[in-house]
């Protein structure tokens, strides 16, 4: 074996301990050691890939399906179970159902970027964490179409400009909190992060809570023409 085929079968630091990579050597594009805190990011994937709280829905289900067990058999057939419910609710699409199993996962493997998912991938991405910047973690989220406003929302989270800020040595940088629409009925909102104490307040949380429940709705939604 040569050396360039030793080389050639070597994994890159990211591919070895992807989580190690983004949360501690965490090494921006251009060679310098990035500058945002990794426990903000770190503090972000452990909420989204936490299990969602049970909905009134689910509870709902439940319910029915405890009270159900407990009648004759020849009752049973005229209740409306809880998983029928469900399903009847599933086929409207409607924006109350959040399946309780539904959980967000974390791609660590990439050189500058962590990618979250919901339980069918082929649905699309919930969030991308872009990493490889010196001074800023970008968190990008992808949610329901008019989901949330801008003027609002960067009203509630409140982070001041990088231009106000004496320990960023970056200058120009656009607004902190971005949304807009994007294809396929969905909305895309942008939100750059340098200590974790800038977002660790109860209006981001909640925000992030809403963002992830909207999100695993929309992607859980029976597509048309599915059986």
């Amino acid at each position: 074996m040569s050396l360039s085929d030793v080389g050639r079968d070597a994994k890159m630091p990211w591919q070895v301990d992807g989580r190690k990579w983004h949360l501690v050597d965490r090494v921006a594009h251009n060679g310098r050691p990035c500058r945002w805190e990794g426990v903000a990011l770190e503090r972000v994937i452990e909420f989204l890939e936490s299990a969602p709280e049970p909905t009134p829905v689910s509870k709902a289900i439940k319910s029915s399906d405890a009270k159900l067990a407990s009648l004759p058999s020849k009752l049973r057939g005229k209740i409306t179970t809880g998983a029928a419910l469900k399903q009847q609710q599933d086929e409207r699409g409607s924006a109350a159902l959040l399946n309780p199993t539904a959980r967000l996962t974390a791609n660590w493997g990439e050189r500058s970027v962590v990618e979250v998912v919901g339980p069918d991938a082929s649905r699309g991405w919930f969030l991308h964490a872009l990493t490889g910047d010196e001074w800023l973690l970008t968190l990008k989220f992808r949610v329901p179409e008019n989901m949330f406003q801008q003027k609002s929302l960067a009203g509630a989270l409140k982070l001041k400009p990088v231009d106000d800020i004496r320990e960023i040595e970056a200058y120009g940088r656009s607004d902190r909190v971005r949304v807009k629409e994007v294809s396929g009925s969905w909305q895309e909102v942008t939100i750059t992060v340098h200590w974790l104490r800038e977002i660790d307040s109860p209006e981001f949380w909640k925000f992030l809570d809403d963002a992830k429940q909207s999100y695993l709705r929309k992607a859980g939604r029976r597509r048309k023409g599915a059986r």
